[in-house]
């Protein structure tokens, strides 16, 4: 068996060529075949900094090993990890480790670059996203330290200020910021800050929805759920509730019942609604607390 490649430069530029695209054992290991041009390749390069792995259909690399690892093009199940550093008044350890995954296809001659970062603001928070050859954010938030500004015009837009909003939140948005993208389609629902325009709101919430942002989720499945909408269509507020709430959104989870009860979309089915109610009611959702006792004592539910 070939040993792993290292050298003391691993850290920065290492290749390592597979000889297959879905992993084995022996994927990363040194490639003794004729030499294959990048255009024939994937290169992902790891920007994550020390304390951090990342897995590749389940072979586990480090960041310490490898700075940048080529792959045949394909399918790769992708998963990484980053220890950050943090004050003991936010995390008692003084450490935070959060975990990230997605599958991506990969592309001859692409370069992936994935980063980790965290906020120094408002409230901490931790981000992760790959880029492409070209800097286009491909999967995830790019936010780094500026989340501040991002906080400040959010606050300023929960107090009703709008002026400036707008413009922040689009330049997020368009840097593939997931919050950003649900908050302006807020502002274009809305039209504050910026000329209402609903089918730009649809947009910007379907990107981010399409992303796994709960938030843009539970914004389309009010849109859809509202009778006097033009967008009224409870199947498509059923698709979104229910988006929403696998993710633990106790608002969504608790609509979500209640279509289920009503048979709002989909034919009653009290199962499911005493599923998603319960679900709401330990997240803390008062309405969803009091329907489920009351289809108790109606004799809804056991």
């Amino acid at each position: 068996m070939i040993d792993l490649l290292k050298s003391t430069l691993a850290i920065f530029f290492v290749a390592a060529l597979v000889a297959c695209n879905s992993l084995s054992d022996e994927s990363l290991k040194g490639y003794e075949g004729p030499s294959l041009p990048l255009e024939e390749v994937s290169t992902i390069q790891l920007q994550m900094g020390f304390s951090s792995w990342l897995s590749v259909n389940g072979h586990n690399i480090t960041n310490e090993e490898y700075g940048e690892i080529q792959l045949l093009p394909g399918r790769y199940n992708l998963a990484w990890s980053k220890k950050f550093a943090v004050s003991a008044l936010l995390v008692s350890s003084g450490s935070d480790t959060r975990d990230w995954s997605t599958v991506l296809d990969l592309q001859p001659g692409e370069k992936y670059i994935i980063y980790c970062d965290r906020t120094t603001g408002h409230g901490y928070r931790t981000y992760s996203w790959i880029e492409d050859s070209s800097g286009r954010v491909i999967w995830g938030e790019k936010l780094f330290a500026q989340a501040d500004e991002y906080d400040k015009a959010a606050a300023a837009y929960n107090a009703g200020e709008y002026d400036g909003v707008f413009q922040v939140f689009m330049r997020f948005a368009e840097q593939g910021e997931l919050n950003a993208q649900a908050d302006l389609g807020t502002l274009y629902m809305h039209g504050h800050g910026v000329a209402q325009d609903q089918e730009k709101a649809v947009y910007w919430w379907e990107k981010a929805a399409a992303q796994g942002n709960n938030r843009a989720q539970g914004y389309l499945g009010d849109l859809y759920f509202e009778e006097q909408s033009e967008y009224h269509n409870y199947e498509k507020a059923l698709k979104f509730y229910a988006m929403s709430a696998r993710q633990n959104d106790a608002v969504s989870q608790a609509r979500l019942a209640y279509m289920y009860a009503e048979g709002l979309g989909v034919p009653v089915d009290f199962e499911m609604a005493e599923k998603w109610w319960e679900s709401a009611a330990a997240l803390g959702n008062e309405n969803a607390a009091q329907n489920l006792v009351r289809a108790k004592q109606l004799g809804l539910i056991d």
